[in-house]
């Protein structure tokens, strides 16, 4: 009896299972149905060709709020160049303007490469697209030598006269006055010209790089594209068809001017994991100067004595008392709030080298330097100790004192070499500043 209750009973689970049905979800993606007439799926296009001056795309449908010209070395359109070209079913691009978007993707001078393209209303540029095409594309080749096109440069503030070579091809042109051009695009209509003697290369210096950065409006500390040319004086035109790209990071140096009185500190841009980054000073201030040029009173600053050894006291820096460590910020930087030192020393505890990667290899004392990461992420940590009863203490050790924005009166933040950040009171402490960006 029981086996035949099992098989009834397993008789019916089946049924149940099998003639249940299951809700089905579809999710309808909006599509764009314009359709390609013109140029054909994996055509080539030379833009050496010097008898083809442009080239024309084409499709077949007028949408209502205008045509988009969809470029991208996706096919799935991943960071897409988007192109308006209004109330249009076809579209031309010259072949200066093509070499143009091909260096945007990161082409180098006469490379082969994939792009694709395709067609979408203007107003509905997220909708997917039904007709996707590949075209095969070289760019121009170029007569600008070193540095090699979408080159990486980053400038150096500690070595500010260190020379970057440039050179070019004069084949076939006559002794002429020539410009270096540097600019924000390839069409430079932001530049800023050097004047160099005729010939086939020229020197310009790591500051000079960056005084054109700063000049062209370039954000501070962080990478930028410079795209560079020479400029035929006489002829009024330019030397190569196609510009050549440098992604440049500029100085990463604060000068720092009080009144008569300029320093020159290294900084460091430390990104954390969530894509979030600070600038931050890898090194202590060691100004008695307010930024206005007038004196910090005596009484609210000082300095470790000369008998620890120069180096040491300019890496220490200088102790500030709680009353004037806000006002004694750099123009343009603020002090650090204990969250932000929470956070910095946290994601330096989940890295290899943990704290260590923080940590000046030579000015902090006492701490594991065996994994080689030693002041990896360039922040410069020194163990200065503090000011204490009118003399520096707890340094040449484990101890980092640093103030912050938001402690209680007289208080700092303190790092022993551990995981727990500590809040004593001190007379003065080392002070570091985190860049105002916008």
């Amino acid at each position: 009896m029981n086996n035949y209750l099992f098989l009834i009973y397993t008789f019916v689970i089946s049924f149940l299972l099998f003639s249940c049905t299951r809700d089905k979800i579809e999710i309808a993606v909006p599509t764009s149905h314009i359709q390609l007439s013109a140029p054909l799926d994996n055509a080539s296009f030379d833009l050496d060709q010097m008898d083809v001056s442009t080239y024309a795309f084409s499709w077949n449908e007028l949408p209502e709020s205008g045509s988009t010209l969809v470029l991208s070395k996706s096919k799935q359109l991943l960071d897409p160049l988007n192109i308006d070209v209004g109330q249009v079913t076809q579209w031309s691009i010259s072949a200066d303007q093509m070499d143009q978007y091909l260096s945007t993707f990161g082409f180098q001078s006469g490379q082969v490469g994939t792009i694709y393209w395709t067609v979408k209303p203007s107003a509905q540029l997220k909708y997917a697209a039904a007709d996707i095409r590949s075209l095969q594309c070289q760019r121009m080749s170029s007569r600008l030598l070193k540095p090699l096109d979408q080159s990486i440069l980053q400038l150096d503030g500690a070595e500010p006269q260190l020379p970057v070579h440039f050179s070019w091809s004069v084949e076939g042109i006559s002794s002429e006055p020539l410009q270096i051009w540097l600019g924000t695009s390839p069409d430079f209509s932001k530049k800023i010209a050097i004047d160099v003697d005729f010939g086939s290369g020229a020197d310009i210096t790591h500051q000079q790089l960056q005084d054109a950065l700063d000049a062209l409006g370039y954000k501070k500390y962080t990478s930028g594209s410079l795209y560079w040319n020479i400029y035929r004086v006489n002829e009024q035109q330019l030397l190569s068809r196609s510009s050549s790209n440098l992604s440049v990071l500029g100085m990463m140096i604060l000068l720092d001017k009080r009144g008569p009185e300029t320093i020159r500190y290294q900084v460091t841009r430390i990104t954390y994991p969530d894509g979030t980054s600070l600038v931050w000073m890898a090194e202590n201030l060691r100004t008695r100067l307010y930024p206005d040029g007038t004196s910090i009173e005596p009484d609210l600053v000082n300095v470790a004595p000369n008998s620890l050894g120069a180096d040491f006291v300019k890496r220490y820096g200088a102790y500030y008392n709680d009353r004037v460590k806000v006002k004694a910020a750099p123009t343009g930087w603020r002090l650090p709030t204990v969250a932000e030192f929470e956070k910095l020393f946290y994601e330096a505890s989940l890295v290899a080298g943990r704290f260590g990667v923080l940590k000046d290899s030579i000015y902090y004392e006492n701490f594991d330097r065996s994994g080689g990461n030693a002041n990896s992420w360039g922040l410069g940590l020194v163990s200065a100790g503090q000011w204490q009863g009118g003399s520096v203490v707890n340094h040449k050790s484990v101890y980092c004192y640093l103030h912050a924005a938001d402690v209680e009166p007289w208080k700092c933040v303190l790092h022993d070499g551990g995981a727990t950040l500590w809040y004593p009171w001190t007379d003065a402490a080392t002070a570091r500043y985190i860049l105002e960006e916008k």
